[in-house]
């Protein structure tokens, strides 16, 4: 009862000496939105670079087959590397088949030709899920004839001044050397202007086999997206174990893209199979993200130090002023010990109010961030989601953010309301030493 007493009391005393405390009140909800900022938009970067590597690589690992020919992309049987998945027992969401043609197609229109960096041929009925999620500027999943249509970005069609409907010329190379072309449709617009959808378009995965010469059992890729909770290097030893023991040629794993250049520079026969993670492709962009984390995490250590001055100097202020009111709660019987909860509970109390305007400013400080354009800073949109930086708020991170920020606040205030308790009643009450 004299906790619950003691607590009921220090909000009485917090909302009368509000005013007291305003100023450390905004220093605490600004200190603490600049780091939700920091770590959301940290994470929420993190994030959008998985997701697009993901849904460009098509899973979180995968199969690439590599041959020493003018395609380089090339799995030859493909069911061998579905049966050696299924055997390994890799816990697979699914699976995703591929065919990738390399850096020489070109697309062509009235006269204009727009060379592309990928070609890829795609299940269309086997990736509904991820073509339904795409922004389209023009068309819309599902309303367009798969076998002879294409999908191609928006830069591309406004540098070809393209619009749905239109038909095109597609120029490739076959494994043999041949040019080879078709004409498609466009059938939809992909809002696409990243790294890696700038300079994409899409076709049926049959259509591509037979313009470059693969058989319909031949591709370029299996990807695999893993169920939630997987363990990614686990099930990639597991699977290239698998694939090795079915008899595919297989090389061993790596871990970055210069180990990953280094096995593809050495010399085999046919086609080699290799299991690779989606933080191998992330190792390009790795040096970005490290750079980053250091300035967040330098940022944060200068919200924290901010937030230990501010309180340290107010609530030493605030103490003084209320030094003879301690000292009238003393004389009436308040033991030392009741003194010092009553006002560690008046900080929780600020700190929690304060933990709650601060989020409340995190959302406004990103929701402005969103009218910024980063297209000054080439390639920034891979950290994007439809052009506009997205936050992750995670349960843990908040958890952790609000940890950091108490573990900083109670020493900072414990010292002088213990010093303060402590002080010789006679002291107090006739305003002496200081």
């Amino acid at each position: 009862m004299k906790v619950v007493s003691l607590s009921l009391m220090a909000l009485r005393y917090f909302r009368r000496y509000f005013r007291r405390y305003l100023f450390l009140f905004l220093a605490l909800s600004f200190g603490y939105g600049i780091i939700t900022v920091l770590t959301g938009l940290q994470a929420g970067m993190e994030e959008s670079v998985y997701q697009s590597t993901q849904s460009h690589y098509a899973g979180d690992m995968v199969v690439s087959g590599r041959a020493k020919n003018r395609l380089k992309f090339q799995i030859s049987d493909v069911e061998k590397v579905l049966e050696a998945v299924d055997q390994s027992g890799v816990p697979v969401h699914h699976s995703v088949i591929r065919t990738h043609f390399g850096d020489k197609g070109v697309l062509y229109f009235n006269g204009v030709a727009v060379k592309q960096r990928y070609v890829m041929g795609v299940d269309w009925e086997n990736e509904s899920d991820y073509f339904s999620r795409l922004e389209y500027s023009q068309g819309e999943y599902g309303q367009w004839d798969k076998n002879s249509g294409i999908l191609v970005s928006a830069p591309v069609a406004e540098e070809l001044g393209l619009v749905q409907g239109d038909s095109l010329l597609l120029e490739v190379e076959t494994r043999s050397g041949q040019i080879n072309t078709a004409r498609l449709v466009v059938q939809a617009i992909v809002n696409d202007d990243t790294i890696f959808g700038y300079y994409k378009c899409y076709i049926d995965r049959d259509k591509l086999n037979s313009l470059i010469g693969l058989n319909q059992n031949e591709a370029s890729t299996v990807g695999i997206y893993l169920k939630e909770g997987a363990n990614l290097d686990h099930a990639a030893r597991t699977l290239q174990e698998s694939l090795s023991e079915s008899g595919l040629d297989t090389a061993p794993l790596v871990q970055n893209r210069d180990e990953l250049n280094r096995e593809l520079g050495k010399g085999w026969n046919g086609v080699r199979h290799f299991v690779i993670t989606l933080p191998v492709y992330l190792s390009e962009v790795a040096e970005l993200l490290t750079a980053i984390q250091i300035i967040s995490y330098f940022l944060y250590f200068l919200m924290i130090l901010i937030i230990i001055v501010s309180v340290a100097v107010t609530y030493r202020l605030i103490l003084h002023e209320r030094e003879k009111e301690i000292g009238t709660l003393q004389s009436i019987g308040f033991h030392s010990r009741d003194v010092v909860f009553l006002l560690m509970m008046e900080t929780i109390i600020l700190f929690l109010c304060s933990l709650a305007a601060g989020f409340l400013f995190a959302r406004l400080v990103i929701w402005l961030m969103g009218f910024a354009s980063f297209s000054m800073i080439p390639s920034f949109e891979i950290f994007m989601q439809g052009g506009r930086l997205v936050p992750v708020f995670s349960l843990r991170t908040t958890l952790i953010n609000s940890a950091i920020v108490l573990a900083a606040i109670i020493p900072t205030v414990a010292l002088p309301v213990f010093t303060a308790s402590r002080k010789p009643l006679p002291e107090i009450l006739s305003g002496g030493k200081n």
